[in-house]
């Protein structure tokens, strides 16, 4: 992945952090004088905490660490970038406490639905790379991933007037839910694997424990709409980002 691209999926990472952040701070404020006040902050929270730490760790990759990384740096714009864009799922809170309507429910599941299964995707490419999967077929795995995610998406049978999207877009279907979890399960288990691997060199394995935190991590706040699993999800999600970027820093953590 070149400069410009990598540049590229980190602006428009940094945008929608940012254009996300301001919807989640107005959210917070007009909620004061309503009655969604407490779901405001039980979903709005782990959604800010969630996407400020995916960029403060893209960030510190991007400009200062990314030196000290294999080849899964190829995939981490891209990854992060998905991260981010399921966070999307806050919109529906937004508009019931402030009546803005900012993107049809439609796109809004689309967009919820496709971040979700290309980041589970993503996962498991990444623990493939430590397995040995030929860097310079990145490109064109994560392009083909992009489009079955895309398509997968589009086909879900989903409807914005579904009870579970009233104040939080989620997974309604019981089938996508299933290859979510299947390409999560999977991820987490390889990384695991690596991880215990006896020939594992020490720089590898802090770095597979570190994807292993950040995808179970990222599934719990993600794809739950519970504010208990999100608080756990962003324990763990943080835990696995401290690592990375302590491991990429130098390779004698």
């Amino acid at each position: 992945m070149s400069k410009g691209v990598r540049f590229t999926f980190s602006l428009i990472q940094g945008l929608v952090t940012m254009a996300l952040s301001f919807v989640v701070i107005v959210t917070l404020i007009a909620s004061q004088d309503g009655h969604l006040v407490l779901e405001a902050r039980a979903h709005l929270w782990p959604a800010l905490i969630h996407i400020w730490i995916t960029f403060l760790v893209s960030l510190l990759l991007a400009t200062r660490y990314r030196a000290n990384l294999g080849s899964e740096a190829e995939l981490l714009p891209v990854l992060f970038l998905t991260i981010v864009l399921a966070n999307i799922k806050i919109l529906p809170l937004h508009q019931a406490i402030t009546g803005t309507f900012l993107l049809d429910g439609g796109v809004l599941t689309f967009i919820y639905h496709g971040s979700l299964l290309y980041t589970s995707f993503l996962f498991l490419i990444g623990s493939l790379l430590f397995l040995r999967l030929s860097p310079s077929r990145i490109g064109f795995i994560t392009f083909v991933g992009a489009a079955g995610s895309a398509l997968l998406a589009l086909l879900v049978p989903s409807s914005p007037n579904d009870p579970s999207f009233l104040l939080e877009a989620g997974v309604s279907d019981s089938l996508f839910l299933s290859i979510c979890i299947t390409l999560t399960v999977v991820a987490a288990l390889s990384y695991l694997v690596i991880a215990l691997g006896e020939h594992t060199k020490r720089d590898t394995r802090f770095k597979t424990v570190a994807f292993l935190l950040l995808t179970v991590g990222n599934a719990f706040v993600s794809i739950s709409q519970r504010t208990f699993y999100n608080i756990i999800g962003l324990i763990i999600y943080g835990a696995g980002a401290t690592i990375l970027v302590l491991v990429s820093r130098s390779y004698h953590i």
